[in-house]
């Protein structure tokens, strides 16, 4: 008769045997069919069940997975010696009568839960950091470094602020220039008459004449 050896957390075995009528619940809750108590088995983890192929182990959407023969399943047909695991819970699928459990081997891992330490060979040699060369005093590169900057940076803002200065005074001629020059074309327009040659008349008129007696 077929059978499932479950290897649980504490080092013992359980053996359930498959009745081909009946649907195998397989869970943490205590009244599944196979009730395990292991944190990484959810409450209703899978199912068990006699088809017309053979015995199906199917996964009730757990936490932590269903795998058949370490790779991650829904459902698949079980054949003779399969591996599944139920989270982290390990099982064997035997189609017939199990062998005896002292020659059973228990299930490994899957793949995916597998972890291989690296350690250091036992006689490698101690690598030790060498100590600091004392014989010269050390040349402070970032104080140079700093006054280089600074330096840079002062003859920066004088360049800086001489050409601002060239700039400004530039804009402010070609604006004086422009004013004039449409101060100019109004008057022209409004009078008739030339801006120039009428400050040079109110210049004039505005000076006191001076009397020469011959």
């Amino acid at each position: 008769m077929a059978c499932v050896v479950f290897y649980l957390d504490d080092g013992s075995t359980r053996v359930v045997t498959l009745n081909d009528a009946d649907t195998a619940t397989i869970g943490r809750h205590p009244q599944s069919v196979v009730h395990l108590t292991s944190p990484s088995v959810s409450a209703h983890h899978a199912t068990v069940k006699k088809r017309d192929k053979g015995f199906y182990v199917q996964d009730l959407g757990s936490s932590n997975g269903t795998r058949l023969n370490g790779a991650e399943i829904e459902e698949a047909l079980m054949n003779d010696g399969d591996r599944v695991s139920f989270g982290d819970v390990q099982a064997v699928f035997y189609a017939g009568e199990p062998p005896p459990l002292q020659d059973a081997a228990p299930a490994p891992p899957p793949p995916a839960q597998q972890k291989t330490a690296v350690l250091p060979p036992p006689d490698a040699p101690r690598v030790e950091e060498a100590p600091p060369v004392t014989g010269a005093p050390p040349v402070h590169h970032r104080r140079f470094r700093r006054r280089s900057v600074s330096r840079e940076t002062s003859s920066g803002y004088s360049d800086n602020s001489g050409g601002g200065c060239a700039t400004a005074m530039f804009l402010t001629g070609l604006f004086v220039t422009a004013f004039f020059i449409g101060l100019a074309l109004r008057h022209l327009k409004e009078t008739d008459r030339s801006l120039l040659s009428d400050i040079v008349i109110r210049v004039t008129k505005s000076l006191p004449k001076v009397k020469i007696e011959q």
